[in-house]
């Protein structure tokens, strides 16, 4: 089987959808936390449906609640298990890379 490694910003979209599903443009609001700058509303939405070609998130049609931002339905995205293995061997690639380059992130110091 071929190893397929994440680039940045698709470990940066998996690593939002791991913690709650969403919707597009909501990973657009929240990427500026995870990716300096943010993400183009156009450059989420072509690495969605990368990701979800790949088998790394899972799309499904729901109505937004009345607390969400316009009320209308929307794709929401969630990842799968294949994505959560993916991120989880993306995070540790970085750490091994970290660990035999003896680097330390800024929080550790």
């Amino acid at each position: 089987m071929k190893v397929r490694y994440l680039n940045v910003r698709e470990a940066a979209l998996l690593a939002l959808l791991s913690k709650k599903p969403a919707y597009g443009f909501e990973l657009v609001e929240e990427s500026p936390a995870l990716i300096e700058g943010g993400m183009p509303k156009g450059g989420v939405y072509n690495l969605l449906y990368k990701l979800r070609g790949l088998g790394f998130v899972n799309a499904a049609e729901r109505t937004a609640t009345s607390s969400e931002k316009g009320g209308n339905d929307r794709l929401y995205y969630s990842i799968t298990p294949e994505g959560r293995k993916s991120l989880d061997d993306f995070f540790s690639t970085v750490q091994n890379l970290r660990t035999r380059s003896g680097t330390e992130s800024p929080e550790t110091t």
